[in-house]
């Protein structure tokens, strides 16, 4: 039997005394744990999506790196620390997005084109709103959809009415969200929960409001 296999010593995580083959050493810091408590540690840390896996003796800077631990450590594991490690560099450089259709969920790089909306998945070859990050909108601005709450942002019918509402120039009461259609006469209304808003510029009616929108409306906020 080789020396390694009848020597022991003591593992400062678990406190077991084990065989010097089942121990590992941290080149980085000299610092020695048996291997299935550096495996379980690193494992820990990649479920908290933590890519740089210190040494665990506290106060202890030093790094674990997957090609010193690779003999030891699952290959599950070790799959998940290369996913990790390569998400983290992307991240350094680029914002990640995901595809927001749940049976896909693609990642995918943003390239920090602001103009850039409408955009096609990879994987799935759907469209989707790069901007809001959900299923593509056609025909409704991201500022207005971003403004609608979960319930309505689900529901393709809605969509379908806001689109409706551009066409007709309907206005959105701001607090109760019912629209609202003005036939002819002055753009001071009154919704039916009771709020007074101005029709031209959609704001709650107010008498030191100054109308962005129409001069006949800021005849009406005096």
């Amino acid at each position: 039997m080789a020396d390694d296999d009848k020597t022991t010593t003591n593992c400062n995580i678990c406190t077991d005394d084990k065989a010097l083959v089942n121990m590992f050493t941290n080149h980085e810091c000299s610092h020695s744990f048996c291997k299935d408590c550096i495996s379980n540690h690193i494992a820990a840390k990649l479920e908290d999506n933590i890519a740089n896996v210190k040494c665990p003796q506290p106060g202890c800077e030093a790094v674990l790196h997957p090609d010193v631990c690779h003999s030891f450590v699952p290959k599950n594991v070790l799959d998940r620390w290369g996913y990790v490690l390569c998400e983290a560099f992307i991240l350094g450089n680029h914002r990640l997005i995901y595809c927001p259709f749940m049976d896909c969920s693609v990642a995918l790089i943003d390239d920090g084109d602001e103009a850039t909306k409408e955009a096609e998945c990879p994987g799935c070859n759907r469209m989707f709103c790069a901007k809001c990050n959900v299923v593509w909108h056609g025909g409704v601005e991201c500022e207005e959809f971003q403004k609608l709450c979960l319930e309505e942002k689900e529901r393709d019918d809605h969509l379908l009415a806001i689109k409706l509402a551009e066409q007709e120039n309907w206005k959105r009461c701001p607090h109760c969200r019912t629209y609202v259609e003005m036939i002819e006469g002055c753009p001071y209304i009154i919704c039916r929960c009771r709020t007074k808003f101005c029709y031209s510029c959609g704001a709650k009616w107010g008498g030191s409001h100054a109308c962005p929108e129409s001069a006949e409306a800021r005849k009406y906020h005096k």
